[in-house]
């Protein structure tokens, strides 16, 4: 019997141009794609097809989909190939956990040691961010979400503890975009990244954390099953 074969996904994905190769470029788009939920979770990712897209060979769609599995947004297996990750309830309360317990300890390692040139670059980061709540633009809204965060424990001394929530970063802004589908209080967080800032500012650290601790627990009640 003839294997039936998988039906192909529609796939519009232009390859993103400024790289100084092609598998940057391929990367760099898939990546685009799975974060703002242009490819969603499951999709599965064929060689061939994203090849053909791309017009390119199935080399650098092949680099491609493996760095972006050790990102942890594509699931790469023998038997099924690859597709966009779908994080399980398990993993979203995972990262949650990591948060709450990494995320104010990176911030209050990090306050004494932000100057005016951080906290300038963190009230730019709100300005842009309430510009792309006005748009209703969420892909530019989730890439300032975490410019936010980050910058916010920046200074942090500790590098591995930064290293651990850089690691999160992808993951996050995937949550971020499934939690503004569910419910969208991007106003009421851009309040609360506001009220943060502020507490930093004036280097009141315990209510910084605080606020940020707030913060984490009210999105993770929105993605809670």
């Amino acid at each position: 019997m003839a294997r039936r074969s998988e039906p192909r996904p529609k796939l519009e994905l232009r390859l993103t141009s400024g790289y100084s190769n092609r598998t940057d470029g391929v990367f760099e788009a898939i990546k685009e794609a799975i974060l703002t939920q242009a490819l969603p979770s499951g999709t599965p990712l064929i060689e061939q097809h994203l090849a053909e897209n791309f017009g390119v060979s199935k080399t650098p769609v092949r680099e491609a989909l493996l760095r972006l599995s050790k990102e942890g947004l594509v699931c790469l297996e023998p038997t099924r190939g690859a597709s966009v990750v779908e994080l399980s309830a398990q993993e979203i309360k995972d990262i949650f956990e990591m948060r709450l317990v990494l995320e104010p300890l990176a911030l209050e390692q990090s306050a004494p040691h932000l100057e005016k040139r951080e906290l300038k670059a963190l009230e730019q980061f709100l300005k842009q961010a309430k510009k792309a709540i006005a748009q209703d633009d969420f892909v530019a809204l989730s890439q300032l979400n975490i410019a936010f965060h980050r910058g916010l424990y920046s200074q942090c001394p500790n590098q591995l503890l930064v290293g651990w929530l850089d690691g999160l970063s992808n993951r996050r802004r995937l949550l971020s975009v499934q939690g503004w589908t569910r419910q969208n209080r991007s106003l009421e967080e851009w309040q609360e990244h506001e009220s943060i800032l502020k507490a930093v500012q004036q280097a009141d650290v315990k209510l910084a954390k605080t606020l940020l601790t707030n913060h984490i627990k009210r999105f993770s009640r929105i993605l809670e099953p």
